[in-house]
């Protein structure tokens, strides 16, 4: 017995000794090969992430895709550094090519390269996708113009949306993520944005500009597409922020023109805006851009006003499972007051704009918020990060005690749970900043989701089910360091603090998820490389993070990047056939035909080539087509230019009394088999009663 306490006391001696050595953070998730250093940059160095050559990405998220249109190779990533830098790697951190997309000089913690890029198809005639980037600093520089830019996959300039000063600020820098779509799957592609001149820009894919709106205030929140209004054409939901009384001639604030209460009051924005707008008000205030700009208040399919600014970026998704898609915003954090504005998450009807449920947050909401059935119900959560406090209008400062990651049930506005944001040293992060932002996946592959977020200097994992912290909180050193280490617990430790979203994809073909971040190196004995850009790509997750199993597809990611996919949609709409008729039942005598007709659309509002085929071994229905193209939402009970009608006759002519049955099948490409059940019971004789109806 004695032998064995020794032995164990020598163990413990051995653990906090090499704790002196080793801390916590100093135990990385393997990374993945081509990213990482050859050479200690400073002591506690632990050779994760790939040296760019660059300075440190700060606010600009890594996206990840296929770039080179190859598929088989796996898929590359693409990231701005905060001087203008564009990367693309492939993911064994071969660099494609680089490109300076503006020249700006910075300070302390500005960024040229704010928003994430975007890839898409541009040019069907170029290989792979293209890249498109947004670039301005945040503070008025009349030496840095804002503005969009858009490379082949071969890092080719192919075009630049130029945007000059505002009259009214003299501000021009694009924050948000330029958001791109198809909006009709034929080609109409668009590419949505918002800037600091007041502005939402709508362009054409060849960076041509198609219209603007006159918001009255920066934009800071990112687009995202849906069908709004059933045409069969994704429309544009953005948010913004609001000041009455913006105008031309920053010398002569005048109030706002209109006398409505509704908009003098207001201090941000949801809007759904189509993508064609069918009126164009005349130009006016700084507008004289050919009658390609919108006025103030005109030309939105829906728009809701706030107490508060709207940086969130919106998402869009269908949380309750009524085949109806909801849009989910944050507020902002500029105003202050007590109580202060825009503690929520709030849940909006898509093609109404109406409200359907606040969620309440402890403190302002500026990130986008991630959708994923967290708990395993069948029906999607949501999770964002909240602010510890502060405000910008009157100014407060932001307390030291850290912001926290939230999750709720799409019907309860109390949070199922909450965690505080700590990272993986126990700093706390303010987690104010609209580029800081919740993901959602399965990155241990056991079934069960996580949530991932970039707090402070780390990338932090928690169960989906109840926010537990699977990344571990430890302090850099001490006997709570060296338990977390013996337990073998990892880390993803970038030294600097960041404020961008990760992503999360299967980047090389092995069937995992693999978590790709961006940030830097505090380099402390290695000056040349201090404040470097670096990029971080952690793979076998699954061998430190342990969450319990859950009913999902191992390695499913619900919400894998920002505004979840490259082109940055911020949609998660099923694609699926939707049928208004489940089923159809007859109850008739012989030799009845009944005619039933079935409107059908397309849930997401792209196109789907359906064929129609009869199980009919009693021969009782006829079909009168066998292939429809779906499109758009069901809106009215009359047929629109967004559905299709599926035409069903039920024929029990020289039928005996008895129950018949059938089924109509819809086969679709790469969406879910939907079965419509037929039965028709025939009697010898159906009485009939004709109830008087009174009225008063």
């Amino acid at each position: 017995m004695k032998r064995v306490i020794i032995l164990l006391s020598i163990l413990l001696s051995l653990c906090v000794g090499s704790s002196a050595v080793f801390a916590y953070y100093q135990n990385p998730f393997n990374s993945q090969p081509g990213f990482t250093h050859d050479t200690k940059l400073q002591g506690d160095d632990t050779l994760a992430g790939k040296i760019l050559d660059g300075t440190r990405i700060f606010r600009s998220s890594p996206v990840v895709g296929d770039l080179d249109g190859n598929p088989s190779n796996g898929l590359e990533i693409v990231v701005g550094d905060r001087n203008g830098k564009l990367f693309a790697l492939r993911n064994n951190g071969v660099i494609l090519w680089t490109t300076q997309v503006a020249t700006c000089s910075i300070t302390a913690d500005e960024s040229v390269l704010n928003g994430a890029p975007s890839l898409f198809d541009l040019r069907p005639d170029l290989p792979g996708l293209e890249v498109i980037i947004g670039y301005g600093k945040v503070h008025i520089d009349p030496q840095c113009p804002g503005g969009v830019a858009a490379y082949s996959s071969t890092g080719q300039l192919l075009w630049r949306y130029s945007i000059p000063p505002s009259p009214i600020n003299g501000a021009s820098s694009v924050f948000s993520t330029p958001s791109v779509t198809d909006v009709d799957g034929n080609g109409d592609i668009i590419i949505a944005f918002g800037s600091a001149d007041l502005f939402l820009h709508v362009l054409n894919k060849d960076g041509t500009l198609r219209w603007k709106y006159f918001a009255m205030d920066t934009i800071w929140s990112s687009p995202a597409f849906a069908d709004v209004d059933g045409d069969g054409r994704k429309d544009i939901i953005v948010g913004t922020d609001f000041t009455p009384g913006r105008v031309c001639d920053p010398n002569n604030i005048t109030p706002f023109p209109e006398t409505n209460s509704y908009f003098e009051t207001a201090k941000g924005f949801l809007y759904a805006f189509p993508a064609n707008p069918t009126f164009r008000a005349d130009p006016i205030y700084c507008a004289r851009d050919g009658g390609k700009v919108i006025g103030f208040g005109k030309g939105f399919l829906w728009a809701v006003r706030f107490d508060q600014s709207i940086y969130s970026s919106p998402a869009i998704a269908d949380l309750d499972n009524d085949g109806n898609p909801e849009v989910i915003v944050g507020s902002g954090c500029f105003y202050g007051g007590d109580p202060k504005p825009g503690k929520w998450v709030k849940i909006f009807d898509l093609a109404s704009g109406r409200e359907k449920m606040t969620l309440n947050a402890p403190e302002c909401v500026a990130s986008s918020p991630a959708i994923g059935d967290l708990d395993g119900d069948g029906y999607q959560d949501i999770v964002v990060t909240v602010a510890s406090g502060g405000s910008s209008n009157p100014f407060v400062g932001t307390p030291p005690t850290g912001g926290q990651i939230v999750a709720w049930r799409y019907n309860n506005p109390t949070p199922f749970w909450t965690t505080l944001a700590l990272s993986a040293t126990q700093e706390g992060a303010d987690m104010s900043e609209t580029f800081n932002n919740p993901l959602i996946a399965d990155v241990d592959g056991n079934g069960s989701l996580e949530v991932i977020a970039v707090v402070q200097n780390s990338v932090m994992v928690y169960a989906g089910r109840d926010g537990t912290p699977l990344t571990p909180v430890c302090p850099p050193g001490g006997p709570i360091a060296n338990t977390c280490r013996v337990m073998g617990t990892k880390a993803m430790f970038m030294w600097m603090p960041i404020r961008n979203t990760p992503a999360i994809a299967d980047i090389d073909n092995d069937g995992k998820l693999e978590i790709v971040a961006a940030g830097s190196h505090t380099s402390n004995d290695q000056p040349a490389t201090q404040n470097r850009a670096f990029i971080y790509v952690w793979r076998d997750l699954e061998q430190g993070i342990s969450s319990e199993p859950g009913p999902h597809q191992s390695y499913s990611a619900p919400w894998p990047q920002f505004q979840r996919d490259p082109a940055h949609n911020g949609a998660m709409i099923a694609r699926k056939i939707r049928v208004s008729v489940p089923q159809i039942n007859t109850l008739s005598e012989a030799d009845q035909v009944t005619t039933f007709t079935i409107p059908l659309r397309s849930n997401d509002g792209t196109p789907i080539n359906v064929n129609v085929e009869e199980d009919d071994p009693d021969n009782i229905i006829q079909i009168d087509t066998n292939n429809l193209s779906l499109r758009g939402h069901l809106v009215t009970a009359s047929l629109s230019p967004s559905q299709s009608n599926l035409t069903v006759t039920v024929d029990t002519r020289g039928k005996q009394p008895g129950s018949y049955s059938a089924r109509i099948i819809l086969r679709g490409d790469n969406v879910p088999e939907v079965t419509i059940p037929v039965t028709a019971r025939v009697v010898e004789q159906v009485f009939r009663t004709h109830i008087p109806i009174t009225i008063r």
